[in-house]
């Protein structure tokens, strides 16, 4: 959720701009994982000095002489990364910039293609032009990664774009356990969620939240190929149905809601409970737990796990094994989230356990804000996700059962002081939010590792 993008100055010497690649499909030793469009370009020393915008990324490159200018569209190599680099021709330092040895100007008709929707998908941009017809069922959507942020809220967060649509109808988010890297091209599946607002800004007209995420190395109308991401085949999946379906119950979490009747859980004060507390709290309950730093968010995490007594859910109806309960708080602040998730490998007993926790919370919040309701007969498929959403102007709540694709059912619910999460500083020495290796400032997709 947390996204960034950097500002860039103007080009010395713009040229008619070439149209923008819709996705690249970069042979074997270029690095793009984007179109690389170049906003400014000076030459001397022998060497091209671009200014480069790429995905999520613009950064500073130094290549030999191309003849490019602002607007032009570039394939790269990788490079080393070098600090107060200075040209003697240009009279000029560079803060940061990535010397790369292998360059040219790219031919966006030639190296550009557009992701084909996979059979029984939907493009982008058919996805925000249907968004009415799709909302609340089940999607399927070809797109490379163009950003990646990981590890956020337990979930790893991806921009997929298939070169179709325009400015503000080419871009989806996905939400998923699955992991991936920039550059990838992945085929998600799972259920379209209209205007979901996270307040602080992050607002989503279409979203896939919990998709069902594999690797699919073709581009084009090819067929499908394994890519070198870890993840299991692409499932076979019904073609989209052609009924517009009834929207979900929505109301979206703006100013003047009212405040929550209840903010403790399990025992715990969500947003007054502090870590000493929290310690003794897991003591009282044989609780094993581990607290570890976030290497990249200025946020601390207190994870519990191993043989969890399910009554340590109080007020809950568990009979699946308690998987894991986590407790997050600001490096200086109290908790201010706790999520548990509970396994099942029996159908029956997760529906219970689902409509239990739902009835149990309807009763200490009342009606849901968001709801996608429970049905039975869709108990059996390989993709399904039942949930539920209460939203106050000082707490968050949700409750979700889903499957997807595996042979067990995940119940998860979670508690959370709104807006806390979005608001994290970045940890001194880390570059941003994201999951993975720490990497210096300026590092970019050129950057060899």
């Amino acid at each position: 959720m947390i996204l960034f993008l950097l500002g860039c100055s103007p080009a010395d010497n713009v040229s008619t701009p070439a149209p923008a690649p819709s996705a690249v499909a970069a042979p074997a030793g270029w690095a793009n994982v984007a179109p690389a469009r170049v906003l400014e370009a000076h030459h001397g020393d022998g060497r091209s000095y671009l200014q480069i915008e790429e995905a999520s990324y613009t950064f500073w490159v130094s290549v030999p002489q191309l003849a490019v200018a602002a607007g032009d569209f570039v394939q790269m190599g990788k490079g080393s990364l070098h600090e107060k680099l200075h040209s003697a021709e240009l009279a000029r330092d560079f803060e940061r910039i990535t010397e790369i040895d292998r360059a040219e100007k790219a031919d966006a008709g030639a190296v550009s293609e557009v992701l084909v929707p996979i059979e029984g998908g939907v493009s982008v941009a058919d996805l925000y032009a249907r968004r009415t017809e799709f909302g609340g069922k089940e999607v399927r959507v070809r797109g490379r990664v163009v950003k990646a942020s990981k590890g956020i809220f337990g979930k790893n967060w991806y921009h997929l774009r298939d070169g179709s649509g325009v400015e503000g109808s080419n871009d989806l988010t996905v939400t998923t356990t699955a992991d991936a890297n920039l550059g990838d091209v992945l085929v998600a599946t799972g259920p379209l969620t209209l205007d979901r607002d996270l307040g602080f800004g992050y607002f989503f007209a279409v979203i896939l939240e919990d998709a069902a995420v594999v690797a699919d190395g073709a581009a084009g109308a090819a067929a499908p190929a394994a890519s070198a991401v870890h993840l299991p085949e692409v499932p076979a999946a019904p073609a989209l149905p052609e009924a517009a379906p009834a929207p979900a119950v929505a109301t979206p979490k703006k100013a003047g809601l009212p405040s929550s009747p209840l903010k403790q859980v399990f025992g715990i004060d969500v947003g007054a409970t502090t870590q000493a507390q929290l310690d003794a709290w897991a003591v009282s309950r044989l609780l094993t737990c581990t607290v570890t730093a976030s290497p990249r968010r200025a946020t601390t995490h207190t994870r519990c796990g191993g043989d969890i007594a399910p009554s340590v859910l109080e007020g809950r109806k568990m009979q699946g094994k308690v998987q894991d309960l986590l407790f997050s708080r600001t490096d200086t602040g109290p908790i201010h989230a706790v999520s548990a998730t509970s396994r099942y490998s029996l159908p029956s007993s997760a529906a219970e356990d689902y409509q239990s926790t739902l009835a149990r919370l309807v009763e200490q919040l009342g009606r849901p804000s968001i709801e996608r309701p429970y049905e039975a007969a869709r108990l059996e498929q390989k993709l399904v996700r039942f949930a539920a959403e209460w939203n106050f102007n000082d707490l968050d709540v949700a409750v979700s059962l889903y499957r997807t694709g595996v042979d067990y059912y995940t119940l998860a619910e979670s508690w959370a002081v709104p807006g806390v999460e979005a608001s994290v500083s970045v940890r001194e020495g880390s570059i941003g939010h994201g999951a993975g290796p720490l990497r210096p400032p300026g590092w970019n997709p050129h950057v060899a590792e």
